[in-house]
């Protein structure tokens, strides 16, 4: 079990592999043929979706019909999560590496500690600054999102998004 696994996690680290599983997966319970996925991946050529196709078949993610159109298999289905590489940037501070995440916990942290404090000494001020960091967390998370978003759509830019 732990073989099909690793096989499987390596079929989908190619990113053209993994754009043609989410295609094939977008489209079920329908089946798909090569020149259909062709025009929704927007892959060079068919023999290159071909390649694909034949390597997620070998995983076992799908199979290959009488009319040579391909279904996800039971084990395609199942896939709920996968890891892809992406780039993130992070800022040097100190000779430590700082990504938005850790930013947007100590802001967060920070801007709550900061209302805890100030609802002793003064009730308005707290809740004056509350309001501003969760909006400025809002907003930051918000462009965290987009960026997110942004990176992940070489996977799933296809025709119909």
């Amino acid at each position: 079990m732990e073989e099909i696994i690793t096989i499987t996690k390596k079929v989908l680290e190619d990113s053209k592999t993994l754009k043609l599983f989410l295609f094939v997966k977008k489209q079920f319970p329908e089946s798909v043929g090569i020149r259909e996925a062709l025009r929704a991946t927007k892959m060079k050529s068919s023999n290159t979706v071909s390649r694909h196709f034949i390597r997620l078949e070998e995983a076992g993610l799908v199979e290959k019909l009488k009319s040579n159109r391909f279904v996800l298999t039971i084990s395609g289905e199942a896939i709920q999560t996968v890891d892809v590489t992406t780039t993130m940037k992070a800022k040097i501070i100190k000779g430590s590496l700082i990504t938005n995440n850790i930013f947007k916990t100590s802001f967060l942290f920070t801007m709550t500690i900061l209302t805890l404090v100030l609802v002793f000494f003064n009730p308005i001020a707290a809740s004056i600054n509350g309001i501003v960091g969760l909006l400025a967390h809002g907003v930051i998370s918000l462009i965290g999102y987009r960026s997110d978003r942004k990176k992940l759509r070489i996977y799933e830019d296809t025709e119909d998004n």
